[in-house]
């Protein structure tokens, strides 16, 4: 693969991971907040069964409708693309090295299997979810992250695990999808 064409995939790379995350952040934001611990709601239920009906408060995890309409109500609009300019800083040159490396690993595969078949493209991406993983590490982070999953699970339950993950499959199809035809448009205009 010549450097231009390189450069290429970087930037088309670049440009897809950018207006996938520009167009699907409102989601992004959404999942964040429904992940956050500050998010639990309480609400009020009435006992029947004593004199003084004292209320009882139940925590409950709101769903991703509730909470986008909780925050258009109270914070406005343009509070969906709250984040956005450090998102982009680490998406931009994250998904450039991801397609250049993906854009690498299938020109290699497509002389060891038939030519862009589906073996060339899957095990390129995943040669590719490995590169861009190895290239973000950093030091003795699992020790930290190990840490807060025990915490999690001991202040909120397993459940809060689980916190945000329609939105985040929601939010990933789209995002997939737009990112894709984003690159595969710059590269095929640059190579035009």
């Amino acid at each position: 693969m010549s450097q231009r064409d390189t450069l290429v995939h970087l930037f088309a790379g670049g440009c897809g991971g950018t207006v996938g995350a520009i167009l699907t952040c409102p989601l992004e934001v959404v999942k964040t907040r429904l992940q956050s611990s500050s998010v639990t709601l309480y609400v009020s239920e009435v006992q029947l069964n004593t004199m003084t009906g004292a209320s009882v408060n139940r925590v409950v995890s709101p769903g991703p409708l509730h909470c986008l309409k909780v925050i258009l109500e109270k914070e406005g609009p343009r509070s969906l693309f709250r984040g956005l300019g450090p998102n982009l800083v680490g998406v931009a040159p994250s998904r450039a090295i991801y397609f250049a490396a993906y854009s690498n690993c299938k020109e290699k595969l497509n002389g060891v299997f038939d030519p862009d078949s589906t073996q060339v493209h899957m095990i390129s991406a995943a040669m590719a979810e490995v590169v861009r993983t190895r290239l973000r590490e950093e030091g003795t982070k699992y020790r930290s992250f190990f840490q807060t999953l025990s915490l999690i699970v001991q202040e909120e339950g397993y459940g809060s695990l689980y916190r945000g993950l329609t939105t985040h499959l929601v939010r990933q199809i789209p995002n997939t999808a737009i990112m894709m035809a984003t690159y595969e448009l710059v590269v095929y205009l640059l190579n035009g």
